[in-house]
């Protein structure tokens, strides 16, 4: 029997070791359905995503992505947590992400152990000013030209690889935040309305993540139905550890 050594093991003091990046993630998360798929290839980039999760008993969810941009492959080992207090009202999400560059070997063993996998190209529209609406508590709201708005829309593959005609738009929102605190230094209290209907796939029924009506939990329970991959089912007789 051949025997391959060990790797090495990483640890503090090793500067070859791969290291951890963490960043405050602030976005804006809306679901709608498309409604002009050629609309997509108006974007001005996009990549190939497949990534691979698995769930903790805390409910957070780490991942592994394989992302293929001009015919060049990249993998990234992430896990996000609730990033505590944040401004903007209640469609914004607060998130501390963690992410670690790995290889393709990496990417395959973690595809042993996944839960479910997705699919998707992922989008990205930058539009050089939006109109947003800034709730005032004395003004009342109050339009703002924003400059360089980012829009990721991810739009998936079912497991039978057809393209499912609903989607996921991220914004990021820290530089918006940066801008109206120079704009408004003197609101403490932020509420943002974001528009999203200029985009060129023509968006339609437009569901805030952060949504608590049936209806809204019941479109995006729907979409992930339709997206996610199960992976790995576990065996009930073998014993946890």
């Amino acid at each position: 029997m051949n025997v391959q050594p060990f790797n090495r093991v990483a640890n503090e003091d090793d500067s070859s070791a791969a290291q951890s990046v963490k960043a405050i993630e602030t976005e804006i998360v809306l679901y709608c359905k498309i409604g002009d798929l050629a609309g997509l290839e108006q974007c001005t980039r996009k990549e190939d995503h497949h990534q691979l999760e698995v769930r903790f008993e805390t409910g957070h969810t780490s991942r592994v992505r394989r992302v293929t941009k001009d015919g060049v492959d990249s993998y990234t080992f992430t896990f996000k947590v609730k990033g505590g207090e944040h401004e903007g009202g209640n469609l914004v999400e607060a998130m501390i992400e963690n992410n670690v560059e790995v290889d393709k070997d990496f990417y395959e063993n973690f595809k042993k152990v996944a839960s479910r996998e997705l699919v998707k190209t992922r989008y990205v529209f930058v539009s050089e000013s939006v109109t947003m609406e800034v709730m005032q508590p004395d003004a009342g709201p109050t339009k703002v030209d924003i400059p360089n708005v980012e829009y990721e829309i991810d739009v998936y593959k079912d497991a039978s690889d057809q393209i499912v005609p609903m989607c996921k738009i991220d914004v990021e929102v820290d530089n918006i935040m940066n801008f109206l605190a120079k704009e408004f230094p003197d609101i403490k209290d932020i509420r943002i309305r974001l528009k999203v209907g200029h985009l060129a796939f023509k968006p339609q029924e437009v569901v805030p993540a952060a949504s608590e009506e049936e209806d809204a939990r019941n479109f995006i329970d729907a979409f992930w139905q339709q997206v996610a991959r199960p992976l790995n089912q576990a065996d009930p007789s073998i014993p946890a550890v």
